[in-house]
């Protein structure tokens, strides 16, 4: 049929075209290997004290084991006088002190006493910008600041210039950690930007109990500003549930999407109960596959083992240092990715392939004429062509587009390589490499669509993932029916609906009842475990160890939905063939692998090579189970010997 000859042409054309695309995401992504390891100042200088270990030694220590930056957060009254910078007098101790002051005190109140002149200049200008006018008087001896002690020693002042120096001459980098302050202005804000240390391109990661980016959210074009000018980069926090995710983070992010580094860290109190080698997994999970480039380390308080506290934080540093160095990865200091993005003609020449995958789709169950064909793919050229035009890169027809390319390629390569009488061993590994193929065109062509700086580092996330996931196990196995049995392809739209009804007219078989109950739980807990949102209590503690074992071995672990399900079931069903009952039953849980494998692609935040790799693992370890079940089915099945 000369109108299928066309569109397998744009097809080939599309994916090559995406594979272009592909091979310039992979070189931008090999090249950012650099991993920053950075340690909280101040739990750091906790963990110092509360040991015993004397703060210079032991940082060069940690420098040896790694640490080549330090999380600088910002000054506060109360640390000033735990160093013995700023000497406090407060309540009836005021009356009593030895110094004129004017007026009449107000409670409460407190006296800051402070020693270097250096400091006072500093907090002078803090003061006048961060506290309200009559709220503090500067005194030779220092201020009288009417203010409860308690509020006052909790009050962020910025990063301090002396600590920011002496950890740079100390040879680290300083990425500050700045928070959002109640009452913010322009001069508030323009006085802590002020007060970041710009040496190095610093990476700034927010703070603050408000879980607010600085300049939340009036000023943030300001910041976006103030980044773009100084380069300094901005640190975006790995979150595990998106309720967690900073305000206003995604809006600078949408500003200066070449200076954004990910961020991973591990908090207390889940940190206690964490060994070095169980943080070492999850930060390398997160380096491979979730483009985390900044580990924020806050060093382990509890000793592991026949270790010492000190050799417990070595062991940790060394091991991950070992484990990224088997795949490429080196320490020093991060840096964001380059400005990516699709172009306008990548977006058009992406959706007419995803298009022409549609129709040979629709090709397969309605006779359409060539006159309909070909108005229907010139109607969809014109919207790719005034959509690739007109809107941004970050848009709904890209989302949309994209999304229908994740339901149709699976569901056109299961239909494609599904087999009506039973076949061999080999041709179903075959048919099976085949059809992976044809879904890995698909997912190539939504990485054309939808890869760029945010979707790589997963700040904004293609919202259709788990529809994709789902949409092809559901809907294969209909269509697979109507594909054998139909033996005319429609004419009409009416006969097309009577024939997508029949499968609903034939009485219900036990076997086929099962296969969709256990399809649907199945469904519901690969929803469930899907993303990065994980339900813990779902993942035995085996499959935790297995999962470990494979990246160990593998560096990029397949999915088990694709080697231990779907890829298994296909090649039982492709021998059985779909006339027969077991092998429409084999077929319908043969589905979920294709699905799984555009999933895959879907996760843009996965760099393309570990997606690739994973994709090659399931191939080849789900035929070899394949092969291991069908020697097992068939000595169990009666009807298949």
């Amino acid at each position: 049929m000369p109108i299928k000859k066309l569109l397998y042409g744009i097809l080939a054309v599309s994916v090559l075209f995406s594979l272009f695309a592909a091979l310039q995401r992979h070189k931008i992504e090999i090249k950012n290997k650099t991993v920053e390891i950075v340690l909280d100042y101040h739990d750091f200088l906790q963990f110092c004290q509360k040991n015993g270990f004397p703060v210079d030694s032991t940082l060069e220590r940690f420098k040896k084991h790694g640490i080549s930056s330090i999380a600088l957060q910002e000054m506060t009254p109360g640390e000033l006088y735990h160093e013995g910078k700023i000497v406090r007098v407060r309540g009836a101790d005021l009356k009593l002190y030895k110094i004129k002051l004017k007026g009449e005190i107000t409670y409460p109140s407190t006296l800051l006493l402070v020693k270097s002149k250096k400091i006072k200049t500093w907090l002078l200008k803090a003061f006048s910008v961060l506290l309200k006018k009559g709220q503090f008087k500067a005194l030779p001896e220092g201020f009288l600041i009417h203010q409860r002690w308690s509020d006052l020693a909790q009050m962020e002042l910025g990063i301090a210039p002396w600590q920011a120096e002496k950890l740079a001459e100390d040879g680290f980098s300083i990425d500050p950690r700045i928070s959002n302050p109640g009452n913010l202005n322009r001069e508030k804000l323009n006085y802590l930007l002020g007060t970041i240390p710009l040496q190095d391109h610093p990476t700034v990661v927010f703070s603050g109990l408000r879980n607010e980016i600085l300049g939340f959210d009036q000023y943030i074009p300001e910041v976006a500003n103030f980044f773009k000018l100084h380069r300094i980069f901005y640190g975006y926090l790995e979150v595990y549930s998106p309720s967690n995710v900073q305000l206003g983070s995604i809006e600078l992010a949408k500003l200066i999407p070449n200076q954004i580094v990910k961020v991973q860290t591990l908090m207390y109190p889940p940190l206690y109960r964490m060994n070095p080698q169980m943080a070492i997994d999850i930060f390398t999970l997160g380096i491979h596959e979730r483009n985390v480039r900044i580990v924020y380390f806050h060093p382990f308080l509890n000793r592991f083992g026949r270790l010492s506290l000190m050799q417990t934080n070595f062991k940790f540093l060394d091991g991950l240092e070992k484990r990224l160095k088997r795949t490429g990865f080196s320490f020093g200091k991060a840096e964001p990715f380059p400005l990516f993005h699709p172009s306008r003609i990548q977006i058009f020449i992406s959706s007419l392939g995803v298009f022409a995958c549609v129709f040979l789709l629709i090709l397969i169950f309605v006779d359409l004429s060539v006159f309909w064909t070909a108005a229907g793919m010139t109607a969809a050229g014109i919207l790719s062509f005034i959509s690739s035009m007109v809107l941004r890169f970050q848009n709904p027809w890209c989302f949309g587009v994209a999304f229908l390319a994740g339901i149709t390629f699976p569901t056109y390569s299961l239909l494609l390589f599904s087999t009506k009488k039973p076949v061999s061993y080999g041709k179903a590994v075959l048919y099976l490499v085949l059809a992976s193929c044809v879904t890995v065109c698909g997912g190539f062509l939504v990485s054309s669509l939808l890869a760029n700086n945010l979707t790589m580092l997963a700040v904004e996330m293609f919202r259709g993932v788990k529809g994709v996931l789902v949409f092809p196990i559901l809907f294969a196995p209909w269509l697979a029916w109507v594909y054998r049995n139909v033996k005319e392809r429609a004419k009409t739209i009416k006969e097309l609906m009577t024939n997508l009804k029949k499968p609903f007219d034939n009485p219900v078989k036990f076997i086929h009842l099962a296969g969709l109950v256990l399809l649907g739980l199945a469904g519901l807990i690969m929803i469930i475990r899907s993303g990065n949102t994980t339900m813990a209590g779902l993942i035995p503690s085996f499959e935790k160890k297995l999962r470990i074992l494979l990246e160990l071995y593998l560096i990029a672990r397949p999915r088990f939905k694709e080697f231990l399900i779907g890829h298994p079931f296909f090649i039982l069903a492709a021998c059985f063939g779909l006339d027969s009952e077991w092998g429409f039953f084999f077929f319908i849980f043969g589905c979920i692998g294709q699905g799984d494998i555009l999933d895959s692609f879907a996760h843009l935040h996965t760099p393309l090579y570990y997606t690739l790799l994973r994709t090659f693992h399931g191939i080849w370890i789900g035929a070899v189970l394949g092969g291991i079940l069908l020697f097992i089915t068939r000595k169990i099945l009666p009807e298949s010997k």
